[in-house]
């Protein structure tokens, strides 16, 4: 565990929020291991914190693209392409926490590659959809990461991408 101190900082020019100093990309690695997402390994666990927020990213999906080859970036154990899955989509997702992606993978049955948007850099016009879900925050250059999603994009593919609340309650409880 690292004695490094963040500080969650607003832009002045954007409203956005973002970590200060920026992580490391070694340093993101080393988030997301132990115990992190324990909760969410748990049975039903993922389904009571993400369920409802997920469902809605789904009917919001589906209104613009019904089928396709989708992957959720930092999918945790996998709930959100389960749902795509559930409703003819070809998800898979990709996880830094392996015992996150192991439970995943095992409990709806879809591939999770361990990482995280390198594992689909190679990869040209290959998706349409991707998806990252309050994940973009945590990148050390989000540019980058936009970018390298948006090779990885089919032409007239799709991204959903998300941030979180810091002043919604459950932000405000996890940071007490």
């Amino acid at each position: 565990v690292s004695a490094k101190e963040y500080s969650l900082v607003v832009c002045t020019r954007c409203g956005q929020h973002y970590c200060d100093p920026a992580p490391t990309a070694q340093e993101i690695v080393g988030f997301y291991q132990g115990d992190y997402h324990r909760e969410l390994r748990q049975e039903g666990g993922t389904e009571k914190i993400f369920g409802p927020k997920f469902l809605r990213y789904r009917e919001w999906i589906v209104k613009f693209l019904q089928s396709g080859r989708s992957i959720d970036i930092g999918t945790a154990t996998g709930l959100l392409p389960s749902l795509l899955k559930a409703v003819g989509f070809d998800a898979e997702g990709t996880e830094y926490n392996r015992e996150s992606a192991e439970v995943g993978a095992v409990r709806y049955g879809i591939r999770i590659r361990l990482g995280g948007l390198e594992q689909i850099a190679s990869e040209v016009s290959a998706y349409d959809l991707i998806t990252m879900t309050d994940v973009l925050e945590h990148t050390e250059h989000p540019l980058h990461a936009l970018q390298a999603a948006s090779r990885a994009l089919k032409p007239l593919g799709y991204m959903l991408i998300t941030f979180p609340d810091i002043s919604s309650l459950e932000s405000q409880y996890q940071r007490n």
